[in-house]
């Protein structure tokens, strides 16, 4: 969820043949397409259908969630309780390879910010191989397993949880050691500490997702800057 490099948004694919979706403050655009979307799909890049055109998702074979364009929403109260309600569950169900407690982090996690209405968590594993048997689990509670290969991030195992078409949460699953574990967690402190710095972020984003709302990646791109800056603020 937080700043790979900008050598990681260099895809080399037109951006008329291919579809992307980022995670909230996520800064590299994973690529999805599903044709089929049961719940529980494990999505991997055999899957894919014949890529096709951002800007005509409606007339795709994708599903809604996958194609979805940016929507910044004012802040709900409730996203913190339903971060929350989430964290307890995957909890539970994922106790056998835990090694930490699981965090709500990302936009949702600070407080009176606008956001994507999409609740991201991360959780703490010590190992990553044991990703299958974990959507084995996450499946029966309409997660969908986006595979490394299609996900592109092997510091992570990616999950996304869909409710009436649309996603409502993401899962990412790291090990402890992961530099990205401790950003995600240094970033949404830093925001929940310094109200002038949440709100210059949340003026930065909805001017983005005007700008940019057909297309995640240069959304996410544009963003990097300024979550480098606090980032780099943080550790001075």
């Amino acid at each position: 969820m937080l700043p790979n490099s900008l050598a990681d948004f260099a895809v080399r694919v037109p951006a008329t043949q291919s579809l992307y979706a980022t995670t909230s403050l996520t800064f590299s655009p994973w690529p999805v397409g599903p044709s089929l979307l049961a719940t529980g799909a494990v999505l991997t890049a055999a899957s894919q259908p014949r890529p096709i055109s951002p800007r005509r998702a409606t007339d795709s074979p994708w599903s809604n969630w996958a194609t979805e364009t940016i929507e910044i929403v004012d802040a709900d109260p409730d996203w913190e309780a339903q971060g929350k309600r989430l964290c307890d569950n995957l909890q539970a169900l994922l106790a056998p390879w835990l090694v930490a407690r699981i965090e709500h982090v990302g936009s949702t996690a600070i407080p009176g910010l606008p956001a994507k209405p999409i609740i991201d968590l991360q959780a703490a594993v010590a190992h990553l191989d044991a990703s299958d048997s974990m959507a084995a689990v996450l499946s029966k509670h309409d997660w969908h397993y986006v595979t490394p290969d299609l996900d592109r991030r092997p510091w992570r195992r990616f999950f996304v949880k869909v409710n009436e078409g649309h996603r409502s949460a993401h899962l990412h699953i790291m090990t402890t050691d992961s530099a990205r574990w401790h950003q995600q967690i240094a970033f949404r402190d830093a925001l929940r500490a310094d109200p002038s710095t949440t709100a210059n972020y949340a003026a930065l984003k909805r001017s983005l997702a005007a700008e940019h709302g057909d297309d995640r990646e240069a959304y996410s791109a544009a963003k990097y800057s300024f979550i480098q800056a606090v980032l780099n603020a943080r550790s001075d």
